[in-house]
């Protein structure tokens, strides 16, 4: 049960890699919002005029080097996305 629960968890945020790679590109891609539910819940707060935050959880340990230093990227994205209101 644990390892299902831990299959969906990476689907989702793996979605959510997309949309947020979607929204940092400028023309031509359009967000996959309904790849997940936890991307259509996010919706209207990663689009629009909203103004989101992203906390990213990262660990001092040597041991967990790479999976901070991904935690960093996946965060340092987000903070790209730039969003215009079409009216």
């Amino acid at each position: 049960e644990r390892l299902n629960e831990s299959r969906n968890i990476n689907r989702s945020l793996s979605a959510l890699g997309r949309v947020i790679e979607a929204l940092n590109k400028k023309k031509g891609m359009k967000a996959p919002y309904r790849d997940s539910i936890l991307t259509r819940l996010l919706q209207d707060s990663l689009g629009g005029d909203n103004i989101s935050t992203m906390i990213v959880c990262v660990s001092g340990n040597i041991d967990e080097a790479l999976m901070t230093r991904r935690c960093l990227e996946f965060g340092s994205q987000t903070r790209k996305i730039e969003n215009k209101v079409i009216a």
